[in-house]
Parts: structure tokens; C-alpha cells; sequence
């Protein structure tokens, strides 16, 4: 029930959208190690691939 975030549409951005950082013993990791969903191992590597870009959205 915590709250963890809010979620807005700012600056150029074109919809509403979560800006989120996971640390751990205080270092940032990267969220995407924490999705899980339903995807194949190739379909995880292509969404790494994705999120490394610069101003990449992966909606």
C-alpha cells in the first residue's frame, strides 16, 4: 500500500508515463531485470536490446 510514484505527462512527453529507479544496498539497477511477464528468452533480449537505446519507450 505504499505509495511508489506518480504517474504524468510532462515536458515534451506525448501520453502519462512512470519514471521509476530500483536500488539496491545503494546502487541503481536497471528496472528491466525485474520483468518478467510472458516473454520468450529471444523476446527479453530483443526488449534489453530496446531499453538500452536513449529515449526509448517500450509501451
Amino acid at each position: 500500500g505504499d505509495l511508489i510514484g506518480f504517474v504524468g505527462s510532462t515536458g515534451r512527453s506525448e501520453a502519462p508515463h512512470l519514471h521509476y529507479e530500483v536500488f539496491k544496498d545503494g546502487s541503481r539497477i536497471n528496472p528491466i531485470n525485474f520483468y518478467y511477464g510472458n516473454l520468450s528468452a529471444e523476446e527479453f533480449d530483443k526488449l534489453l536490446q530496446r531499453a538500452s537505446l536513449e529515449n526509448q519507450s517500450l509501451d
